[in-house]
C-alpha cells in the first residue's frame, strides 16, 4: 500500500511539473537565465583615445565584472549570449556603453574599445570607392569599423558612423578597417581621419580600396534585374536593397524596366514597389566580383 501510494505521488508531481515547467520550471533541471543561457567567451582592450593602455579598467558585461590588465586586455568567460549591452569605466575618463551582438558558441572579441575622456558623440562619414580604369566608383556593402562602431556601406558607396570617442585619432596607429569580398582589407589610421575627432560631424571623404585580390570587377554593375508591371517593363520603379535586414539604399529602373547595382559578394534582398501597395522582394547572391548576375524579373501586378 505505500509503495503504491508513493509511486501515485510521483506521478501526480510529474503531472504537475508538466503544466508549471512554462512558469517556473521544476527541480532536478538547472540552468536556465544568468550566464548558463548560451555562455560565450567575451575579449578585447581597452585604450585611451591617445591609444595608451589603461590597465585599471573596469569592464561589465551581463552580471560580470572584470579588470583590464597591464596590456589593457580583458577576458570574461561564460557569458550569456543574449546579453546585448555592456560598459566600460576607468578613472579620469567618461564612461563607455557597449551595444553587444555575440555570436553563439564562439570568443568574441569586441576589438579595440577607446576611452575618452570628454565624451562619446563624434560622427564619421565617408564614401568607399574602388578605381577601374582610372574611373572612381562607390562600393556598396562594405564592412566599414571605427573603435567599437560598425556600419555597410550603402549603394552610393556612403557610410555613417556613430556614438565615437571625442579625440580619437590624435595618434599615429590603426583606428578601425574597412573590409570587402573581393578586396584587400583597408586599415584606418589617424591620416584616414585627417584629425582628432570632435564632436559632431566629421567628414572623412572618399576611402579608395585596393584592387580586388585575384579578380577585376566587372564595371558598372554586379547585380542586375528588370521589373515588369502588368507583364510590361516599367520604368521609374523603385527598387531597393538590402542585406541581413540591413538597407543599403535604392535606385529605379530605366526606360527598359532595368536596373542596377554595384555591390560586393553576398546574399541580397531587392525590393521592388509601384504604387501604394504592389511590392515584391526577391533573393539574390552574388559569388564573384568578376561574374555579374541578373536577377529573375520582379512582376509586378
Amino acid at each position: 500500500m505505500r509503495t503504491n501510494a508513493i509511486y501515485k505521488l510521483g506521478v501526480a508531481i510529474g503531472v504537475f511539473c508538466a503544466f508549471a515547467v512554462g512558469l517556473t520550471g521544476c527541480g532536478g533541471g538547472g540552468g536556465g537565465g544568468g550566464t548558463s543561457n548560451n555562455p560565450v567567451t567575451v575579449t578585447g582592450t581597452v585604450l585611451s583615445v591617445d591609444s595608451t593602455t589603461i590597465p585599471t579598467a573596469s569592464v561589465k558585461i551581463g552580471n560580470q565584472t572584470v579588470t583590464t590588465d597591464a596590456n589593457g586586455k580583458f577576458t570574461i568567460p561564460n557569458v550569456s549570449a543574449n546579453t546585448t549591452t555592456g560598459s566600460v569605466t576607468a578613472t579620469g575618463e567618461q564612461p563607455l556603453t557597449l551595444t553587444l551582438s555575440l555570436k553563439k558558441n564562439a570568443v568574441n572579441d569586441l576589438g579595440t574599445l577607446y576611452l575618452s575622456d570628454v565624451g562619446y558623440t563624434a560622427t564619421v562619414t565617408g564614401r568607399v570607392v574602388k578605381s577601374v580604369g582610372g574611373v572612381i566608383s562607390p562600393v556598396g556593402g562594405a564592412t566599414v569599423t571605427i573603435a567599437n562602431a560598425t556600419a555597410l556601406s550603402q549603394t552610393d558607396g556612403t557610410f555613417t558612423l556613430n556614438n565615437l570617442p571625442i579625440g580619437l585619432g590624435g595618434n599615429p596607429g590603426v583606428v578601425g578597417k574597412i573590409s570587402a569580398a573581393g578586396f584587400e582589407d583597408k586599415p584606418l589610421t589617424a591620416e584616414n581621419l585627417q584629425f582628432p575627432l570632435a564632436a559632431g560631424s566629421n567628414p572623412i571623404g572618399d576611402q579608395l580600396l585596393a584592387t580586388p585580390s585575384g579578380t577585376t570587377p566587372s564595371a558598372p554593375y554586379t547585380i542586375k534585374g528588370v521589373v515588369t508591371v502588368g507583364g510590361v517593363p516599367a520604368a521609374n520603379v523603385s527598387v531597393s536593397l538590402a542585406t541581413g535586414g540591413i538597407s543599403l539604399g535604392s535606385t529605379t529602373t530605366d526606360a527598359t524596366g532595368t536596373y542596377f547595382f554595384w555591390v560586393v559578394p553576398a546574399t541580397y534582398q531587392i525590393t521592388a514597389v509601384a504604387g501604394a501597395t504592389s511590392q515584391q522582394t526577391v533573393t539574390a547572391t552574388l559569388v564573384k566580383l568578376d561574374t555579374p548576375i541578373t536577377v529573375p524579373t520582379i512582376a509586378l501586378p
